[in-house]
């Protein structure tokens, strides 16, 4: 009975130090795929982006009009913020 009683108190210890370190570790492997992640999803935008800038000079002079047209419509109030 008393090594039962005994084993429990060394263990914990010994379990709460390699579970912390697991932790750390994993927490650590986290942080870095998510900055590969953030990184990669930087990069992708900055392509779109300029994608979009080197084909957006022709698109960009139709589409205007139709906004213009629309425009009459909204000086109620802005409905961007009622919604």
């Amino acid at each position: 009975y008393v090594e039962e009683e005994e084993e429990p108190q060394l263990d914990p210890g010994g379990n709460m130090w390699v579970q912390m370190l697991q932790q750390q570790q994993a927490m650590h492997r986290q942080y870095q795929e998510h900055q590969a992640q953030v990184e990669r999803h930087h990069r992708e935008m900055m392509q779109v982006l300029q994608q979009q800038r080197a084909e957006q000079p022709p698109l960009v002079q139709p589409q205007p009009q139709p906004n213009q047209g629309a425009q009459p419509q909204t000086p109620r109030g802005n409905p961007v913020f009622r919604e």
